[in-house]
């Protein structure tokens, strides 16, 4: 069963979206399986590293982007890798003071060439200027799948998928083997991986279609218990579940416990957008989308979580609370001007906002694009009204996804408030007000702003 997450009172977003134009990130040579990988450094800068293909479209490429911490593009397209016969999409990350790159491929088709299936690993320093291929594969296995990868207590971990089943590896040296996680039949996809900031715990996700064991499941690596099913994302008997349209969507929170995993759940449609924690009994409801296949998670500030779906052409997106118990209001995004499909979406809000990415289809071609999307604000007052001819004193409540939000100001009746440390400022009305409606608009920067709406009722006429 899951937990509805409650309505906020008298709440109406000002305006939801984002708060700059699209900016596309990558040369429109994509296809539409491709997704990008994303990681943040410490100086803000958000990393892309993307696929892409050139005058011949049998060979692929990857290269390398950077947003600052504004959200701006910022230095020169990096090539990565150029002119491989195949690649995965790629896993990029942050390893202590260098920028990681995970992928499967296969180089050339010259007998001997080294690079043939395995998976392989790139590094360069945190800008991104120059990327170093290891001589060594990651992976013992051939014919591997797209990695996932995170750094664990005991190292750099790496996990795919492939048609003999769900493998791990610990390390990125090329030193040790494979551990295959115990899953049977065929098949699984798109593995990520996530580590619980607080526990240390390193979680695997992956989606499977295995018969009687469809959905979204998670465990502790090194295989430690058994598998743990997101509630919601097969049918009651594990025979159907919807297929999956992208990585799966895996985050910890940033200085906070928990890791998390956001997907559409029900079937044979995505009925609901959920957020689920790894090894809880009930997953929250995001959203009741109306068209919906891709779905991601991001991190947000202060243990905050960004969940975001493409709707159609349209990309929403919505922030937790700082628990990750419950979401605020949810933005809803144009696409780029010409997107006739949004395939994929991602995004990394650890600096406030979203930083919002769509791997979207236009005339001139596939490629991914940029915007941002601001968190909303919610107002509410108390009493919602009152009668004309009376005193009455109304207090105003401004909030973040339920967390009071100090410092806003709040415009009402002429006069400018401003929050206190629980999110509340209060007003008294004089008994001279007149009867109709009293407008109160709540802004701070790094948010779009909402309203709330008081209803001034006429005095009761005199007794006769």
């Amino acid at each position: 069963m899951k937990t509805a997450i409650a309505a906020l009172l008298i709440l109406a977003a000002v305006s939801a979206g984002p708060p700059g134009e699209w900016t596309r990130v990558t040369e429109p040579t994509g296809r539409n399986i491709d997704e990008p990988g994303v990681a943040r450094t410490g100086d803000g800068t958000l990393h892309v590293v993307a696929l892409e293909r050139g005058a011949d479209p049998a060979l692929a490429s990857l290269a390398h982007y950077a947003l600052d911490a504004a959200g701006r593009p910022v230095g020169a397209r990096t090539a990565v890798l150029d002119g491989w016969r195949s690649l995965s999409n790629p896993w990029l990350m942050v390893d202590g003071d260098s920028l990681r790159v995970l992928v499967s491929g296969v180089r050339g088709s010259a007998p001997g060439d080294p690079f043939d299936g395995a998976i392989y690993t790139h590094t360069a320093s945190l800008d991104g200027s120059e990327w170093v291929l290891q001589d060594a594969s990651v992976s013992r296995a051939k014919s591997t799948g797209a990695p996932g990868a995170a750094r664990s207590k005991d190292g750099v971990v790496v996990a795919w998928a492939s048609a003999s089943g769900l493998f791990f590896h610990q390390g990125a040296d090329g030193s040790g083997d494979d551990q295959r996680i115990a899953t049977t039949g065929c098949c699984t996809y798109d593995p990520a991986v996530a580590t619980d900031a607080a526990t240390g715990e390193t979680v695997l996700g992956w989606y499977s279609n295995i018969t009687r064991a469809h959905g979204r499941y998670t465990t502790v690596l090194p295989g430690a218990g058994a598998p743990q099913f997101a509630p919601g994302s097969a049918t009651a008997d594990r025979a159907s579940s919807l297929s999956h349209n992208q990585r799966f969507a895996l985050s910890a929170r940033l200085g906070a416990p928990g890791v998390y995993a956001a997907y559409c759940a029900g079937y044979p449609t995505c009925a609901e957008v959920s957020l689920w924690r790894h090894g809880a009994a009930e997953a929250l409801t995001v959203a009741r989308p109306g068209n919906t296949r891709a779905v991601a998670i991001g991190p947000g500030p202060e243990g905050r979580l960004w969940v975001m779906w493409q709707d159609g052409t349209r990309l929403r997106a919505t922030r937790t609370n700082r628990a990750a118990t419950r979401v605020g209001p949810v933005a809803t995004v144009a696409p780029p001007t010409g997107a006739q499909t949004v395939w994929k979406v991602n995004g990394d809000g650890a600096t406030g906002p979203l930083d919002l990415l769509a791997t979207v289809g236009a005339p001139e071609g596939i490629a991914v694009w940029h915007t941002r999307v601001l968190p909303i604000l919610a107002v509410s007052a108390s009493p919602t009204g009152f009668t004309a001819g009376d005193t009455a004193r109304v207090t105003f409540t401004v909030t973040d996804a339920g967390d009071p939000v100090p410092g806003a100001a709040i415009e009402v009746g002429g006069r400018r408030l401003t929050s206190d440390a629980a999110g509340r400022a209060a007003m008294t009305f004089p008994a001279t007000t007149r009867p109709g409606q009293i407008r109160a608009q709540a802004t701070l920067a790094g948010y779009d702003g909402a309203s709330a709406r008081i209803t001034v009722r006429p005095p009761p006429p005199p007794p006769r």
